[in-house]
């Protein structure tokens, strides 16, 4: 009885492995692309031979939930972005506003600050 057990089981273990394997062997499996969740509306235009930087107040002004666009105003100018990655619908963005003194950096979901954190700003 045992081996019958034994012999059942790995015929279903074939049967299962033949049905997940895909018949032509040249076929890739397409995984579908990320479309943007939000679009970022054009902002205030940004003297970039006078860049303002970031202070201390108004990295306090930021609050978590506004979009990047009401960043950007707040800083008056675009942040540099050190890294982005996308999954199940979710974009993460992370960017970087240099100051004088320090510096200030967000991460945004979907266009959406989620974090933010600073370093020296005075």
């Amino acid at each position: 009885m045992k081996r019958v057990i034994i012999i059942l089981l790995a015929m279903f273990m074939i049967l299962l492995l033949a049905a997940c394997s895909s018949d032509d062997p040249g076929q890739e499996e397409s995984i579908p692309e990320i479309s943007e969740p939000w679009s970022e509306p054009e902002g205030p235009s940004i003297d970039p031979d006078n860049p303002p930087m970031v202070s201390l107040a108004g990295f306090e002004s930021l609050e978590v939930g506004m979009n990047y666009r009401e960043v950007v105003e707040i800083f008056g100018r675009e942040g540099v972005l050190i890294g982005e990655q996308g999954s199940l619908g979710a974009v993460i963005q992370i960017y970087m506003w240099p100051g004088e003194t320090g510096s200030a950096s967000g991460v945004f979901q979907n266009g959406r600050l989620i974090e933010k954190t600073q370093f020296g700003l005075e």
